[in-house]
């Protein structure tokens, strides 16, 4: 039960950075397709 407390802390600590990753890589994204 700690264990699984511990992992849905570390998943909702990482989503914010991975979200923030994806949308860092998607606009660029944009920018590479613009040229």
């Amino acid at each position: 039960m700690n264990k699984f407390f511990l992992v849905i802390n570390q998943m909702l600590y990482l989503v914010p950075k991975v979200k923030e990753l994806l949308n860092y890589s998607l606009s660029h994204l944009e920018d590479f397709e613009a040229y």
